[in-house]
């Protein structure tokens, strides 16, 4: 990891240099407009255009702390360059950035004249690369520009969240979000119906009956499979066997592996001892499996023994049981009920 700090704020002072060298000392850069990156692997800056707007520029080499010198003296180069090359885009590329924001503005009220709740959180520039620029004319610059439309929204987990779409023109902001609002209706209406039912999540009875199996506090699970980052805990995972909880669109399910089946919360299949998840098995006399009976001689896991085959396919190679969505979970008190006594 880098010293981000001290990173910026030399590279700032020689960029500075370079600029005087040229003839460029007008052009104005700082080094507080670093902006530090998650894995701290880039060093980007972002570069301000109006008051409103600024546009990411990457140094590509620099971030590395152990280039030659002459390395150091192109990235510092390229990167004077490309702030003068921005700085006679500037007007364009806010008259651009204004452009779009007006056509997703109309896009996403049109949405939302129809039921979606859908939100623009802003029009950024997607970054551009400082070895990249330095070698544009700034009418290139413009013709190449990229915007980055962020838009909040809700996710598989029926969640409020923001998704970032690379744009370029009113063709690609309407495709971009006509497909966003298709996905959107489903989930909107999923949202809708759990609100309905005073519940946060849905739950089969398979699901419910493996958390019980393994020993689970199936109220405490749930509140952290609702809390989690991506709607996906992990409960065990080792060699012979992974238990996993999703949620999407507001269901729960589970995801159960073992030397010799796997669940994947809508079927079975059995393995060959083996590898997890190889769909075979030798051992496994599929006549036996039918509709109606259990597959109880092949396992013993207490949620599948006794629970009779709904339907198989693949020649016997999966095994379907029934999943009613009967149960919803209210994390708010802490109670899991059946869907028909739901409090009026």
């Amino acid at each position: 990891m880098y010293k981000s700090q001290f990173i910026s704020r030399v590279f700032a002072k020689k960029v500075r240099q370079a600029l005087n060298e040229i003839g460029q000392d007008d052009v104005r850069f700082e080094a507080g407009w670093f902006e530090p990156t998650i894995d701290n692997y880039q060093v980007v800056f972002n570069v301000p255009i109006s008051v409103q707007s600024s546009v990411p520029i990457i140094v590509s080499e620099y971030q590395y702390g152990e280039e030659s010198d002459a390395k150091r003296d192109i990235e510092i180069d390229n990167f004077a360059h490309a702030l003068v090359i921005l700085s006679k885009a500037r007007k364009h590329l806010c008259k651009f950035q204004r452009q779009l924001t007006r056509s997703a503005i109309a896009k996403i009220e049109e949405a939302r004249g129809n039921g979606l709740d859908l939100q623009l959180e802003k029009m950024a520039f997607y970054p551009f690369y400082a070895s990249e620029i330095s070698t544009y004319s700034w009418k290139e610059l413009v013709e190449d520009v990229t915007a980055d439309m962020h838009v909040r929204h809700i996710d598989h987990t029926l969640r409020s969240c923001v998704s970032s779409y690379e744009v370029k023109d009113d063709d690609e902001i309407e495709q971009e979000l006509a497909e966003l609002c298709e996905q959107y209706v489903d989930l909107q209406k999923d949202a809708a119906e759990l609100e309905a039912m005073n519940a946060d999540l849905m739950i089969d009875t398979v699901t419910l009956d493996i958390m019980q199996a393994e020993g689970l506090d199936k109220v405490a699970v749930l509140r952290e499979l609702l809390a989690s980052e991506l709607g996906n805990i992990t409960i065990r995972k080792d060699v012979n066997s992974v238990l996993e909880i999703s949620m999407h669109r507001g269901r729960a399910s589970v995801l159960l592996t073992t030397p010799n089946f796997v669940w994947n919360g809508k079927e079975m299949w059995f393995t060959d001892g083996k590898g997890l998840g190889v769909m075979i098995s030798n051992d496994i006399n599929f006549s036996e499996l039918a509709v109606g009976k259990t597959v109880a001689s092949h396992v013993d896991h207490p949620a599948f023994k006794s629970r009779p085959i709904s339907g198989i396919g693949r020649k016997g190679h999966l095994i379907d049981f029934e999943l009613d969505r009967a149960n919803v979970f209210d994390a708010y008190a802490g109670t899991i009920r059946i869907q028909d006594e739901m409090a009026a």
